[in-house]
């Protein structure tokens, strides 16, 4: 029995998020309980996944606090304080280093770097790499370039990469990510041991879900636009979900039987809706609050074609959902998207300042990717995601 200690830094393992939390959720409920005791840490606390009703009350404060940060501007300016990120991050990093030296494990799989700051150990350690980047860069597209954060911001530069000469083996999403992360931190990749396991989607659960008479009651306007098209995006400057506005402007001269849907919240959220409304956009589009990930799937299955312009892109797990969706892909010739898009193959790679070009793909293009959808689908499943990470933990992965 093979004893891994995944960590990131804060929640817990589940599917209705993006970044860490959702992969780990992901490698942990495949991988099989005969070889594998599974434990997570992060500056919540620990989580035995043999026991997981304990994680709901968590689950739902989670929620909550998420709702509270992408409505409240207050909240939001409060808890993204140069004062409060400082503290948050030093008593995050204290907690789960104080959790982590208790812990008992084999393989210690840390999700975010930062956990493994202040730790040391002998036994083996796995650093997965989610962030676009250094996680300093990261940092910096969340909160800013700030003065009163930059000494923080230095600081983790430097801890960054120096925790890097004790991890193992770093595994990265996407050659993109590998090739991004360091370029960030300037280093030489073939100084450390590296290597990519491609996230993966659940396919066939994707395949039993369909949308019902009382979803489409929920969405009306899924029913009377002639074009439906989906972006599943937070409201942060890398989304580049302004640039997709534009897009819309251009595509009314073409037509005005369309909507646009956005799942996700942020601190642009308010920008975006005003811009929306200062295109002649008001009657086409539609943002709505984070959504749960089978949510998501039904509104793929009701819509025509998914768009996403985004930069500094690593992988783009929803890009895949959306193609296993049975949904024309529209994606920013960018990163791990050209790990996934090949373009007029199986989806469309495009420059994201070429409103009128997207545009016209929008409105023009009908190919039929069904085939080559296909097949790039089953190189992306979650099965072969977790088969790779068992060689890994095994030590068989070459």
């Amino acid at each position: 029995m093979i004893k891994i200690l995944f960590t990131s830094l804060s929640g817990f393992p589940k599917e209705e998020t993006g970044g860490p939390n959702k992969i780990i959720n992901a490698i942990a409920s495949g991988l099989p309980e005969s070889k594998f005791n599974l434990e997570f840490i992060s500056k919540h606390g620990k989580y035995d996944f043999n026991q997981k009703g304990e994680v709901s009350k968590r689950k739902e404060f989670d929620l909550l606090r998420e709702l509270f940060f992408n409505k409240s501007k207050i909240y939001r300016g409060l808890f993204t304080s140069s004062f409060y990120l400082k503290r948050f991050f030093q008593k995050s990093i204290i907690r789960i280093t104080q959790l982590l030296t208790e812990s008992d494990f084999d393989i210690l799989n840390a999700h975010d770097v930062r956990t493994l700051f202040n730790f040391n150990t002998e036994k083996r350690i796995i650093l997965s790499v989610h962030s676009k980047g250094s996680i300093v860069n990261d940092m910096i597209s969340l909160y800013g370039k700030r003065e009163k954060l930059k000494k923080l911001f230095s600081e983790f530069n430097e801890l960054e990469i120096k925790t890097l000469k004790k991890v193992n083996q770093i595994i990265f999403p996407s050659d993109a990510a590998r090739k991004l992360y360091f370029q960030d931190l300037n280093l030489n990749s073939e100084d450390y041991n590296t290597r990519v396991i491609y996230n993966g989607i659940d396919i066939e659960k994707i395949n039993s879900i369909t949308p019902d008479d009382s979803f489409f009651k929920s969405f009306p306007y899924l029913v009377n636009k002639k074009l439906k098209i989906l972006n599943v995006a937070n409201h942060i400057q890398v989304k580049n979900i302004d640039k997709i506005l534009y897009v819309l402007n251009k595509l009314l001269n073409k037509t005005k039987d369309f909507i646009f849907i956005n799942v996700g919240a942020g601190p642009l959220t308010n920008y975006l809706k005003s811009l929306s409304n200062e295109l002649g956009l008001r009657n086409n589009v539609i943002f709505l609050p984070i959504l749960k990930n089978e949510e998501i799937i039904k509104l793929m299955k009701s819509c025509d074609v998914y768009i996403s312009l985004s930069e500094r892109v690593i992988f783009d797990l929803v890009i895949l959902e959306a193609l296993a969706s049975g949904m024309k892909v529209i994606a920013s010739n960018d990163g791990g998207n050209r790990e996934i898009i090949v373009d007029r193959f199986n989806g469309y790679l495009v420059d994201s300042n070429d409103s009128e070009k997207i545009a016209s793909i929008l409105f023009e293009e009908n190919y039929d990717f069904s085939e080559s959808i296909k097949n790039t689908i089953e190189r992306f499943s979650i099965e072969r995601m977790i088969d790779e990470y068992v060689k890994v933990y095994e030590g068989k992965e070459n």
